[in-house]
């Protein structure tokens, strides 16, 4: 199991911090009779108290005891969850900027770190905002240059020679529609909300019930909920390009094969499930160091993305009962 290497602060100036590197004996090993608090692992929260050796005997995870010792090095300089009660929106800027990056992200982020739950959630709720931002506000901007350019090359008053391709008019509707569907669905617009926030809690279920699948590593919720959190942004917005991209193309090409539709389906979900495994996967591997780790998101995916169709068809029924 690939492990991270922390070296101990060259200076520490918190008082408590001392006090912990102070009880480390001969060999780097914790005087417990010094340390009169308990030590609990940043991944599964076993009680580290009385053991000797860097190892988690519940989940496996090796680490440092200066850095589990060091309560006041347990804080990121650019994480959100830390920063936000000070500079919230640069905080968060940094924070989703980074996050495009997975392997670079994790790499800047130690499994000690204190863990803030409350800003991770809201994280969880930017993320779906993000997604319709991006998916309606791309359309929008789309249709603006798309219509524009299709009315200098082809005015009407003035037209000559060949006409317009049609599948020009197509997609042009079509990113219309998608920027307009807010307020042309109204009501029946939640549908898709609900379906996101299905998908979103999918992901972040699912991790939590597989713990026989990550090599028995009992892993604290709370660890899940950060790593879906800090991946999700990302995963959303690049999905909403890929669903406009789709969408767009089918409207400019047309299949006559029904084998080129299945194909071009086929290529649809596997993009849209790959991308949020990705992410996923990058932070079950670089952060939590799971075994397996891509074969959990990729399967975390899938559920999540069946968590959504049906959720989709249940709310379907219903809006068409109630209207």
């Amino acid at each position: 199991m690939n492990t991270k290497k922390f070296d101990p602060p060259k200076t520490c100036t918190d008082a408590s911090a001392q006090a912990n590197f102070a009880s480390l004996g001969r060999e780097g090993q914790p005087d417990w009779d010094i340390v009169e608090f308990d030590v609990f692992c940043s991944r599964c929260a076993y009680n580290l108290r009385a053991l000797s050796k860097p190892r988690c005997p519940e989940c496996g995870l090796q680490f440092d005891w200066h850095v589990v010792l060091d309560e006041a090095a347990r804080h990121s300089d650019f994480l959100f969850e830390h920063n936000w009660e000070t500079r919230p929106i640069l905080s968060w800027w940094t924070t989703f900027r980074r996050s495009f990056r997975p392997i670079r992200f994790w790499n800047n982020v130690s499994i000690h770190d204190r863990v803030c739950p409350g800003p991770l959630w809201f994280m969880l709720g930017v993320s779906i905002v993000l997604f319709f931002v991006v998916l309606h506000g791309t359309a929008l901007c789309s249709w603006i240059i798309l219509d524009h350019i299709y009315d200098n090359l082809y005015p009407v008053p003035w037209r000559f020679g060949p006409g317009p391709p049609p599948t020009l008019e197509l997609v042009i509707a079509e990113l219309e529609d998608i920027a307009q569907a807010p307020v042309l669905l109204g009501s029946k617009y939640l549908l898709a909300l609900t379906s996101i926030m299905s998908f979103l809690l999918a992901m972040l279920a699912v991790p939590c019930s597989l713990w026989q699948t990550l090599g028995k590593c009992r892993v604290r919720t709370v660890q899940i909920l950060r790593t879906v959190a800090y991946m999700l942004p990302p995963a959303f917005v690049l999905c909403s390009w890929v669903i406009l991209c789709f969408i767009i193309l089918m409207g400019l090409v047309r299949f006559d094969n029904p084998m080129h539709d299945f194909v071009f389906a086929f290529s649809f979900i596997f993009a849209v499930t790959l991308i949020p495994a990705f992410y996923v996967g990058t932070g079950l591997k670089r952060y939590l160091q799971l075994p397996r780790a891509y074969f959990v998101a990729v399967v975390t995916s899938i559920i999540a993305l069946l968590f959504l169709m049906s959720t989709n068809v249940i709310m379907a029924a219903v809006l068409r009962s109630l209207w």
